[in-house]
């Protein structure tokens, strides 16, 4: 594919409105670091981290998006944090 050896290309996300879930696990954290550097404006749903110390605490994740404690089962919870911003780009990582 076209680009991938280069890499993503940052001005794709910069300024985009991403809603990330999953953003206090591992991966998620790392996904949501590597956004927002990139320009990308980022809201994130998920469970309070699991275990301590973890990367979501220790990187300042919190600090760099819009964090909402959201159990995504809770479909009230996930509708009302949903529809507050109108988003472009939703990734998934939640397990």
């Amino acid at each position: 594919m076209k680009g991938c050896a280069r890499g993503p290309d940052p001005a794709f996300w910069s300024g985009k409105r991403v809603l990330l879930t999953g953003h206090s696990g591992f991966k998620g954290a790392w996904m949501a670091i590597w956004l927002s550097r990139m320009g990308a404006e980022v809201a994130g749903l998920a469970l309070p981290p699991d275990g301590s110390p973890n990367l979501f605490a220790l990187a300042g994740v919190a600090d760099r998006l819009d964090h909402h404690v959201v159990d995504l089962r809770d479909r009230d919870a996930v509708v009302a944090a949903v529809t507050r911003l109108n988003y472009d780009v939703v990734l998934h990582l939640a397990a």
